[in-house]
């Protein structure tokens, strides 16, 4: 959803801003370059972001977290106890407006864009890790 009215200022006079999403799909997609991508807010229209985003809101969901006594998954679905959101996911068609769902495909929006500068971020402090382990042959043992 769009950041529409004061919301940019008052969460920026609230010293805030940090609380509001900024454009999470550029992290990853190169196909999807906007202008907007600097300002906070998203639009998740009628085209390939909110095909990815349910894509992605569909893998969470069935993202299994346990298993039964019985061996059998239990997917993340199975501990939402929010019944109006379970309805809208149960009717959603691509031309209704379903806002519980549309916040549900931001979440994984930002998930993903969490996930991925983790992921990121590890692989920096591997590739450091890395550079800095020098083998025992390598090292100075009596410095000059």
């Amino acid at each position: 959803m769009k950041i529409t009215g004061e919301t940019k200022s008052n969460f920026k006079a609230w010293g805030a801003l940090n609380l509001l999403l900024k454009e999470p799909v550029v992290v990853w997609d190169t196909n999807i370059k906007y202008k907007t991508a600097g300002e906070y807010g998203m639009t998740v229209g009628n085209d390939i972001r909110k095909l990815q985003g349910l894509r992605l809101l569909k893998a969470y969901l069935y993202q299994i977290v346990g298993y039964t006594n019985n061996n059998e998954p239990i997917y993340l679905f199975n501990f939402i106890i929010d019944l109006p959101f379970l309805l809208e996911l149960q009717l959603w068609d691509n031309d209704g407006n379903y806002d519980r769902v549309s916040d549900a495909i931001l979440w994984a929006f930002d998930l993903k864009r969490k996930d991925i500068i983790a992921t990121q971020e590890l692989q920096t402090k591997k590739r450091l890790q890395t550079s800095n382990t020098k083998s025992i042959f390598d090292r100075v043992w009596f410095p000059s």
